[in-house]
């Protein structure tokens, strides 16, 4: 799996909530966090015969300051920490926790001003998920600090990183990854026990990061408009169990298109669809023009499902392909059309192992790791994300990003799963998620979702079952308890 040599705050958070999901929570990380820190601090020889001070902030940063202060106070360091707020202004329970375990059991002073020169100054003060702007006393101590003639070491980032004010590290202590911008620093990475599977795998964090609250004087379609086309006189339920899932994944407007022959039966089986149709048995010409004005005012498109690709839906898929403008998914035997233009890198094909062969001419390796290599090499070949279906599913984007999914069970080899797929990846993209993004968290739900009816029906349901599982599946994750 390639890794990045830094990463960005929003990564990191998605890495951390996946963590808790996987049975290391934020408590277990800061105690890490501190535990690190010292150590790494005392394998480099800094600490011997020296004063300390630790400057901490009120969110998790500060915190991971806490617990340091702990470890040197525990090994006879002569230490101080800076706190000018209040316990009342620390944003997490556990930074609250271990401020109270610092200042309780360890009789530690809190101070509220720098009023002494260390030899060392700790800048624990704002870690990655800073927002907004710099405010005091931030802006003092930032200024303060500068000023001293001491050795200053950042704790994950230096604090203001990316403002007009920002500490003058000398060495950055990056916290599992090194963080985006911390590189023209001296730096040095610790490992503070987080899972790689956090970070290889898709999880929670990923939905939790990228699926936007809905703002209260929302309208309707402001949460998603799809646009999706499939259907043939062979396959009329395709394209309805992709509708149901875009729907309730969340978009707010689904429009269906079919050909005539499936207009009747569809428009008749839920009264929340909107159903355009055009003449014929199968998609062609005469409904490319219709689809791809409606497409104009829609946030994504999903073609494929039910399709049934003959020379003259070919030439129709090859026309929308051609012209759509919009993030599309493609899916099923649409996935024989893969023109070669600019809009690719907005496009997410959803093949299985066999679909993936023949649009590749290449067979697919038994080793995840070869496997995953050889997905990540075709994306970027094709310029598109990559979401293949299999026992493992593997997710890669155009620049290289990559992710598995282990979610789900034998028992989504039923017919129709993979339309339920394509319609939440749909439904994703709609709401404003990037097409990598979004065919990340649609595995994971798809997946969640199927697990879940295991656990009810054992692997006796149906794709219209895990069409209607996905809305519940996706509030659970969103009100995740464990994070």
């Amino acid at each position: 799996m390639k890794k990045m040599e830094s990463i960005t705050s929003e990564e990191m958070k998605i890495i951390e909530l996946n963590a808790s999901y996987l049975g290391i929570y934020v408590k277990d990380l800061m105690e890490s966090a501190g535990e690190r820190l010292f150590y790494t601090l005392k394998e480099r020889g800094i600490l011997a015969g020296k004063s300390v001070g630790i400057i901490c902030g009120t969110g998790n940063n500060g915190g991971d300051g806490f617990v340091l202060a702990k470890y040197l106070i525990k090994n006879r360091i002569d230490v101080d920490v800076i706190f000018p707020w209040a316990r009342e202004d620390i944003k997490t329970k556990e930074a609250q926790n271990n401020f109270d375990i610092l200042k309780e059991g360890y009789g530690s002073i809190i101070k509220k001003k720098i009023d002494r020169d260390y030899d060392i100054i700790i800048d624990s003060i704002i870690g990655t998920g800073i927002k907004g702007k710099l405010r005091e006393p931030t802006l003092s101590l930032i200024e303060s600090i500068n000023k001293k003639d001491a050795y200053k070491i950042s704790v994950d980032v230096p604090t203001g990183i990316g403002f007009k004010n920002v500490l003058d590290s000398d060495l950055v202590i990056g916290l599992h990854r090194l963080k985006v911008g911390t590189d023209t620093y001296e730096n040095i990475v610790t490992d503070i026990g987080i899972p790689s599977k956090a970070e290889t795998h898709v999880g929670p964090g990923n939905l939790l990061i990228h699926l936007k609250t809905r703002e209260a004087d929302g309208k309707k379609g402001d949460n998603g408009k799809i646009c999706i086309v499939g259907g043939s006189k062979k396959y009329y339920g395709a394209p309805l169990l992709t509708t149901f899932a875009a729907q309730n994944s969340g978009s707010d407007l689904v429009y269906l298109n079919v050909p005539q022959i499936n207009f009747d039966v569809t428009r008749c089986y839920s009264p929340d669809i909107i159903v355009r149709t055009y003449p014929g048995d199968y998609f062609n010409r005469k409904g490319v023009d219709a689809i791809l004005d409606l497409s104009k005012k829609c946030d994504s498109m999903v073609i494929g499902p039910g399709i049934s690709m003959n020379p003259e839906v070919n030439d129709a898929v090859f026309d929308i392909l051609s012209k759509i403008r919009i993030p599309t998914v493609i899916d099923a035997e649409a996935l024989q059309i893969i023109p070669d233009v600019k809009s690719r890198k907005n496009w997410v094909i959803t093949p299985h192992s066999k679909e993936f062969e023949i649009l590749t001419g290449t067979e697919i390796p038994s080793n995840i790791v070869e496997m995953t290599e050889l997905v990540s090499r075709w994306s970027k070949k094709l310029g598109v994300t990559i979401l293949l279906k299999s026992y493992i599913d593997i997710i890669s984007s155009s620049k290289g990003n990559t992710k598995l999914n282990d979610t789900g069970n034998p028992g989504m080899t039923v017919g129709g799963t993979g339309d339920v797929l394509a319609g939440i990846v749909g439904g994703f993209i709609s709401q404003g998620l990037d097409p990598y993004d979004a065919a990340c968290c649609a595995a994971f739900v798809n997946g969640c979702a199927g697990d879940k009816l295991y656990s009810k029906k054992g692997y006796c349901f149906t794709a219209m079952d895990l069409a209607s599982q996905i809305p519940y599946t996706i509030k659970e994750i969103m009100n995740s308890d464990f994070l």
